[in-house]
């Protein structure tokens, strides 16, 4: 199957109502809610937003329709995302919006246009890994077609000839380059930069380190601080395909379906480090988690 770098967004009329930047050499279709059931493919990333009429009864038969159609059952990149800012009884609304899906994993919640843009950088980086593990071919252009002839395409810059396919080694040096500002000029992880990363006192770092202030303050690139610091680096590697660290900062605070509706930071808060971490893998590489 072919990987097309398509975002579609689908609401009731088929007119945006947010903005959506896509990442760089994808593309955003709008389209009706109403077209998706038509089509025989999804594009890589669906957004859709219901309208705020819409009651619980009919987004269930919404998702479930999406489900029957086996869209995340099949071979290749693709994914969905549900806008929904409802209020009250979200849980139970969340859990609805999952369930019909074969694979939960391929279903993303945004609740704002902060989550939204968050959630599209990493899904597209999924995607790119999913399509590298495959040896599914890449379409600079999107292949994604609407039957009705209603969707319309955000114009994007013309493509390069002769566009090198990327590699896994600039993947590797994005990684190591994310974290290179939380290293001292000798090698050393220092506490002083990522708390400054992560937008938390040294104070509060220090306890999650089980240290006194002072003693951080003093060597905060010590040796015996270098085990626990390991944690953080590999969260902050995130900045990745966050792009920048207000971003990463923003993710930190932002309730988390795969942390049980927690914000990564309440869990570095209870110590949970390696949980956190283990999901900035996956999220790096497409695993499931």
């Amino acid at each position: 199957m072919e990987f097309g770098r398509e975002i579609v967004l689908a609401t009731e009329s088929g007119t945006k109502h947010f903005r959506v930047h896509p990442p760089a050499k994808w593309r955003v279709f709008h389209t009706p809610i109403s077209n998706l059931l038509q089509q025989t493919r999804l594009a890589a990333i669906t957004i859709i937003e219901p309208p705020a009429s819409a009651d619980s009864s009919r987004l269930r038969s919404l998702a479930a329709a999406l489900a029957r159609k086996g869209f995340t059952k099949k071979a290749g990149s693709h994914f969905i995302v549900w806008v929904t800012r409802r209020a009250g009884r979200q849980r139970n609304l969340d859990l609805a919006l999952f369930r019909p899906f074969a694979d939960p994993g391929r279903v993303e919640i945004a609740r704002n246009q902060d989550d939204i843009g968050a959630v599209l950088r990493l899904l597209a980086a999924k995607c790119e890994v999913l399509a590298e593990r495959t040896g599914t071919p890449r379409l600079l252009t999107p292949n994604w077609r609407d039957p009705t002839g209603e969707a319309r395409a955000t114009p994007s810059a013309p493509k390069r000839a002769s566009s090198p396919r990327p590699s896994a080694l600039e993947q590797v040096h994005a990684i190591i380059a994310a974290t290179k500002d939380l290293r001292t000029p000798g090698g050393n992880l220092s506490a002083a930069a990522v708390a400054k990363l992560f937008g938390v006192s040294l104070s509060r770092l220090a306890k999650w380190l089980g240290r006194t202030r002072q003693a951080v303050s003093k060597a905060p690139d010590a040796a015996s601080l270098q085990g626990e610091l390991s944690h953080f680096e590999r969260i902050a590697r995130l900045r990745a395909v966050l792009g920048n660290s207000n971003d990463f900062r923003k993710w930190l605070r932002m309730a988390n379906q795969q942390l049980d509706g927690r914000t990564p930071l309440q869990m570095l808060d209870e110590g949970r480090w390696q949980v956190v971490a283990d999901l900035v893998d996956d999220m790096l590489t497409g695993s499931p988690t």
